[in-house]
Parts: structure tokens; sequence; C-alpha cells
């Protein structure tokens, strides 16, 4: 810019809307947030849910090492971590398995939209030569 002789300059801006905001402030913050991770999770699953997913998988077990070291040492068996460890380990598997899943479907919609793109060169190139 400078060298075609023009100078950067800030100038004060004034703005009044006339209504009040359409939504509210936390509601359209929760709502880009929620944008945000959706578009994280399409991009990379297995960074963004296989790893909590594994996570939950292995403190799931942890607590169910625990729960096992205490039933063999006082023979009743403890409900509330034997359900946290079901719970844990059920919830970190079905992560794994979702984060697998939108993997595979990420990577076939790649290699579809690569295959389209050939073959619409391909069609541009065809109708050019006749």
């Amino acid at each position: 810019m400078r060298e075609k002789g023009l100078k950067i300059l800030e100038v004060p801006v004034k703005v009044h809307y006339d209504g009040k905001a359409k939504r509210n402030p936390l509601a359209h913050g929760l709502s880009v947030l929620n944008r945000i991770m959706r578009m994280m999770v399409e991009r990379r699953p297995l960074i963004y849910l296989g790893i909590p997913g594994l996570l939950i998988l292995i403190s799931g077990m942890g607590v169910g090492v625990i729960t096992l070291n205490r039933f063999s040492q006082t023979r009743t068996l403890a409900i509330g971590h034997t359900l946290i460890t079901v719970l844990l380990c059920i919830v970190g598997i079905l992560i794994l398995f979702v984060s697998l899943v939108l993997d595979s479907l990420r990577n076939r919609f790649s290699e579809l939209q690569a295959t389209l793109l050939r073959n619409l060169e391909t069609l541009q190139n065809s109708k050019e030569k006749r």
C-alpha cells in the first residue's frame, strides 16, 4: 500500500442499532460453541472422540481393577463401583466405535469427492475436445 502512496488510518465509528438483540447472548454463545465442537468432530473424529473414549474406557478399567481388588479382599461386591465400572466401559466403547465409524465415513466422502472431481474434469476435457 505504501509503494502506491496510500496510508492506512483508523477512523472512529459510532454505531447505534434501533432494536434489541434478537438472541440472548448466552444462547448465541452456546450455539457458536456447539458449531465449533461439531466442526472439530467432523474433521478429526479419532482425535476429538477416540482419545476421550479411550480415556473413559481406561478409567472404567481402572475402577474395575479397584473393585475386583476390594472384592478379592472382602468377598463383598461394591455395587456402586461395579455400576461405575460398567457405565464407564460401555460409554468408552461406544464413543470409540462412533469415532471409528465417523472417521471411515469422512474418509469415504473424501474418496467420493475426489472421484467426482476427476470425473468432472474428464467430462469437461472431453467437451473441450469436441
